[in-house]
């Protein structure tokens, strides 16, 4: 979704990458305390509600980015 967090952050350059979000600086730390529609997927996927506005620098102390994930397969 056009201005959600997830928009700006698969626009990095990097595929995976690991962000302390307790030392960012400048405009990197203005932009992580604006809250912005985020997805939020748990344990019960498919949720009604899956996008709620976050201010990620507000929420989280590091963030864990990776541009691509896979469902996992249930043991048995």
């Amino acid at each position: 979704m056009a201005g959600s967090n997830e928009h700006t952050l698969d626009r990095v350059r990097y595929d995976r990458w690991v962000l302390d979000l307790r030392t960012a600086q400048g405009p990197a730390r203005t932009w992580l305390a604006e809250a912005r529609p985020t997805r939020s997927v748990g344990t019960a996927y498919p949720e009604e509600r899956n996008w709620f506005d976050i201010a990620l620098g507000r929420c989280f102390d590091v963030l864990i980015h990776q541009d691509r994930v896979r469902a996992v397969d249930l043991l048995s």
